[in-house]
């Protein structure tokens, strides 16, 4: 407890406010908004940073499946996924029962990380010497909030950021929770009955129907579900890029330009038995 205490010292009182307005932003999320896109607009500024990027991994295998930096080209990106396993952190932030926020010049000496190819061939080219880190586990794998820059963070900053680790763990807890209740509520005020007789959808579109590749009607699946561009990056295990150029394929396929007459054209598919027969599945 006393080490604790001594900790918090390192923090002013300007710095615990700074704590309270960002607990209060992040816990001010909308469910009709991807709760990795609302962390991402609080924390980007809540410590100094070169770089700031949350990322999902699944654990089994190890792999990066998305990355929400707008910092870093696809080659880049390419590099860090090549080498990502000699990430100093990697281990720690994977590990069930590692939870803290850590940082790789306070786990690594700086010439043994200089070593690695992934310092060489990715961190060096973008001047980063020092990450800060913590992550929260998901149903598939983890979200990891990573600030970097070209010099080391503080034992100041690592205690702020601990202070803060709980908020976003309890905020992201809540958002699902309102969100599944909403999705129940608008499921008790949706009508239970069938429609008698098939709801009309014409010839034409059909055929517009009918020419999405398998690999499209699932991304207009999920839109037609609610599902935002990440989420649907998540569930297909794609990158949120491919993600944004099926979307415009779709549309220029099907001559439309927003999401809610997909969702209209898709569902009225489903409820016409003869748009897709017994061959495929919408």
């Amino acid at each position: 407890m006393t080490g604790l205490k001594n900790k918090f010292r390192l923090l002013s009182k300007r710095d615990f406010e700074r704590l309270v307005t960002l607990s209060e932003r992040i816990h001010d999320a909308d469910t009709n908004e991807p709760f990795l896109n609302h962390l991402y607009s609080v924390l980007k500024e809540a410590i100094p940073n070169k770089f700031f990027s949350i990322d999902s991994y699944s654990l089994n295998p190890i792999c990066l499946k998305s990355f929400t930096s707008q910092s870093f080209s696809d080659e880049q990106l390419a590099i860090y996924q090549r080498y990502m396993k000699q990430h100093p952190l990697l281990k720690q932030l994977l590990s069930v029962g590692k939870t803290g926020v850590c940082t790789i010049l306070a786990e690594t000496a700086p010439e043994k990380f200089h070593e690695t190819d992934l310092y060489l061939k990715f961190y060096k080219k973008i001047g980063v010497e020092d990450q800060l880190i913590f992550r929260l586990f998901h149903k598939n794998g983890a979200y990891v909030i990573a600030y970097s820059r070209d010099t080391a963070f503080s034992e100041k900053e690592r205690v702020f950021m601990e202070l803060l680790k709980p908020q976003v763990a309890i905020a992201l807890k809540n958002w699902r929770r309102i969100r599944d209740l909403e999705k129940e509520l608008r499921t008790l005020k949706e009508p239970t009955t069938e429609p008698e007789r098939p709801v009309e959808i014409e010839p034409d579109e059909i055929d517009l129907l009918k020419s999405l590749t398998p690999r499209q009607r699932d991304v207009a699946e999920l839109i037609a579900q609610g599902f935002g561009n990440r989420e649907i990056a998540e569930v297909l295990q794609i990158a949120p890029k491919t993600v944004g150029k099926h979307i415009e394929n779709i549309f220029e396929a099907l001559n439309i330009h927003h999401r809610s007459a997909l969702a209209v054209m898709w569902y009225q598919a489903k409820a016409n038995p003869t748009v897709y027969g017994e061959e495929t599945e919408v």
